[in-house]
């Protein structure tokens, strides 16, 4: 787009240092990134978010909510609780579940990868 490291890092809101490393470092993307950090940035580069990631995903997206009410089910059909359930994510849930939209501004992408594949999707439809 043209734009400059400073511009990106201006109308993203992610740090210019975060902007040279994310060139440099891609894997920091997943480790150190939320979701919606994502989203925003790729926003301002008007690409797709999972574009970033490989191929396109080939069902489709699916909204906070029903990965809210996707990770209730998957405890109910295993019948554990969520407490056990974060354990196998390795990321406390709990305090985001009720709350949905604070599970992508909170979550990091690697977290996001570990959660579907405990439910067996394809996390870039969460993107």
């Amino acid at each position: 787009m043209g734009l400059s490291p400073d511009e990106v890092a201006e109308r993203s809101g992610v740090a210019h240092a975060d902007v040279l490393e994310i060139e440099g470092l891609p894997d920091d993307l997943t480790c150190f990134y939320s979701v919606r950090e994502v989203q925003q940035l790729c926003r301002v580069l008007n690409i797709r978010a999972t574009e970033l990631f490989g191929n396109d995903v080939s069902e489709p997206g699916i909204s906070v909510e029903e990965l809210a009410l996707r990770i209730h089910d998957e405890c109910r059909s295993r019948g554990i609780s969520l407490g056990q359930f974060e354990e196998l994510v390795g990321w406390g849930l709990s305090s985001h579940i009720e709350l949905p939209e604070r599970l992508l501004a909170e979550m990091k992408i690697v977290v996001l990868q570990r959660l579907c594949q405990e439910l067996r999707m394809d996390w870039r439809r969460v993107l």
